[in-house]
């Protein structure tokens, strides 16, 4: 059942009891944490580590990509049953932005009966720098030139 619920995008929701009573009835009792209004996203930046540990959380968990952009892909409603929208989670996969994205689970809001979902993510690079130089074919001329792509603009995959 709570890898069923867990496939449905209810990722902090899990049997807490079942009975079984003469009649053949089952009753289970379900912990379904609402969304937290404060912070319903809590993310931990990795950053690439060795070849043994691919991802180490990073140094002052720093990073570019903001809670609410994830809030609003994952469709997370502020005091709602706590329900991940399983495409919102894989266009965040598709984006290109992340070499890494989980779950990592659930934590208790503070001064809340409700809790945040903790997500992990390995942001790729996103600002490339390249300078170079050519030669022209006829006229031996020299020529510089530089190319600047910035992909994830203010946290927000904003491309300049």
């Amino acid at each position: 059942v709570n890898q069923w619920l867990s496939g449905e995008g209810y990722v902090l929701t899990s049997v807490t009891q079942a009975n079984m009573f003469d009649e053949g009835k089952l009753v289970l009792q379900i912990q379904e944490p609402l969304v937290s209004k404060s912070k319903p996203v809590e993310i931990v930046f990795l950053r690439r580590g060795n070849s043994s540990l691919p991802f180490v959380e990073s140094f002052g968990n720093k990073g570019k990509t903001r809670e609410t952009t994830i809030v609003r892909a994952l469709d997370l409603k502020a005091g709602q049953p706590f329900k991940v929208d399983l495409d919102g989670l894989r266009g965040i996969h598709r984006s290109n932005l992340f070499d890494y994205v989980g779950i990592v689970g659930g934590k208790q809001a503070k001064e809340e009966k409700a809790a945040s979902l903790v997500l992990a993510l390995a942001e790729k690079k996103s600002t490339v720098f390249e300078p170079g130089i050519t030669k022209g074919l006829f006229d031996s001329q020299w020529a510089g030139e530089i190319s600047f792509e910035e992909r994830n603009l203010f946290g927000r995959n904003y491309l300049l």
